[in-house]
């Protein structure tokens, strides 16, 4: 007996009648799981970027929150198993990776639900545990930039045309790429959380723990070199570490820490320097039309509001720190993804469109009467240095989707945060509305030369 394969496409199935009962027994299936699909797990104040972006699947090109969520997530219950494990173990330093293919959908600012968790992570994979040298770490490194083919020098922004399910987000280090440089040459730096020295890429004696999902692990996506090397143990199941991990940085029922990316991918070709950038969102009125001359408010990464105003052509200017913000106006709507590294906000293509908000005429998008003047670029609401992350805590490799994929074919999914002490990066706007004049306006009002010298410093350090 032989068999023969055959390719059925949607046309050959369009005339197939659905089987009754089969279909009566998916009902029945699909609503006893809506309970729990539903049930609310928490709420972010700012969208965990994932999934698709337009056409663009963001976590397989560059660090977003997401990434950083999830591979914080994987550290932290490897650290737990090695606390409860003892033994000279316990002292090696922990990372953690995980592919961007296998962060399928993100978040939407609001509400957290188990469907969401599902959504993002639907493969059941299990985390395993093995122990890498700083050599094997650059070897796998290497392989998830590979697809990185330049760098704009004036904006960050990279130039490639495709992206692979195997770019890694990562937990307890960081890693300075060279997009211009030659194939296996492209990771310039690696440096473990609490180090100031670059980890030496030849060492290959020095032990470090590192926790992913069993496919990488396993050597899926041409990570060949983490298969062959035995395992270490096992962390848990991926879906339940995340939600379990989520659970434990809920603050009053919100996520708190991953507003904004922890800079821990950094893109630094030759000639290229961070800096600040500027991005222009179209504001329609709820008809569409552009609104010219509208004075606002909005928010970034769900900081606090900042107030506006757009142009002639109804654009809005907001100047950014370097990378990935979410930008919105009325709390109620969802966020708009803006990066110079992926070109989302600086530029328009057939990959990435216009950026645009909804001005709602409820008044939850009216400028704000005490408006908050714009923090540095770069500098933490609370005060701490957003560059400080910590991270908290046998069986076949199963596929994770982690294909090579091309910007424009993405699958579909919602376009769209080390341990609960991380605070968030990079999130201050600049909109050039501030107080800077009011010690001029204090000094015409004031008769006496001594109460203008007291009012004046006395305004400066509210502005500080």
């Amino acid at each position: 007996m032989t068999a023969t394969e055959e390719l059925l496409t949607a046309e050959d199935l369009a005339d197939v009648t659905p089987d009754a009962a089969v279909t009566e027994k998916l009902s029945e299936i699909e609503a006893s799981q809506a309970e729990l699909l539903e049930q609310t797990v928490g709420s972010t104040d700012t969208t965990l970027w994932a999934g698709q972006i337009g056409v663009v699947a963001i976590t397989r090109l560059v660090e977003t929150n997401y990434g950083d969520f999830t591979a914080d997530a994987f550290r932290d219950a490897a650290e737990i198993f090695m606390q409860n494990a003892g033994g000279e173990d316990a002292e090696l330093p922990v990372v953690a990776v995980e592919n961007g293919g296998g962060i399928r959908a993100g978040v939407t600012n609001g509400d957290i639900t188990m469907g969401d968790l599902i959504s993002a992570f639907p493969f059941s994979n299990t985390l395993y545990m093995k122990k890498v040298t700083p050599q094997i770490l650059y070897e796998a490194m290497e392989v998830s930039g590979t697809a990185l083919d330049g760098q704009d020098k004036e904006t960050g922004m990279l130039l490639q045309q495709t992206n692979s399910g195997g770019f890694l987000q990562i937990s307890g280090f960081t890693v300075v790429f060279d997009p211009d440089g030659e194939t296996g040459q492209k990771v310039t730096s690696i440096t473990l959380d609490g180090q100031t020295e670059p980890l030496d890429r030849n060492d290959n004696t020095t032990e470090i723990i590192m926790v992913s999902n069993n496919y990488i692990m396993s050597g899926g996506s041409d990570y060949t070199m983490l298969g062959e090397l035995p395992k270490y143990g096992e962390a848990g199941g991926e879906l339940e570490t995340v939600q379990a991990y989520l659970e434990s940085c809920l603050e009053d029922g919100t996520l708190q820490g991953y507003a904004g990316t922890k800079n821990r991918i950094q893109i630094r070709s030759e000639g290229y320097e961070p800096k600040d950038y500027t991005t222009s969102i179209l504001i329609t009125d709820e008809a569409g039309e552009p609104l010219a001359g509208q004075a606002l408010s909005y928010r970034v990464d769900g900081g606090e509001r900042q107030n506006g105003t757009t142009d002639e052509n109804g654009m809005l200017q907001i100047t950014l720190s370097d990378g990935a913000h979410g930008v919105r106006l009325a709390d109620t709507q969802a966020e708009i993804y803006i990066d110079n590294y992926s070109g989302f906000g600086i530029t328009i293509d057939q990959y990435r469109e216009q950026p645009a908000l909804t001005f709602l005429a409820d008044g939850s998008c009216d400028p704000v009467e005490d408006e908050q003047p714009g923090e540095e670029p770069g500098q933490d609401p609370s005060g701490e240095n957003p560059d400080d992350s910590q991270g908290g805590t046998t069986g076949d490799g199963q596929q994770n989707g982690d294909d090579a994929q091309n910007p424009q074919d993405g699958q579909s999914g919602n376009g769209m945060q080390s341990s609960q002490s991380d605070k968030k990066n990079d999130t201050a706007p600049k909109t050039g509305d501030d107080f800077s004049a009011a010690p001029a306006v204090m000094m015409i009002f004031c008769a006496a030369a001594l109460a203008v010298l007291l009012r004046k410093r006395h305004l400066q350090d509210k502005i500080k």
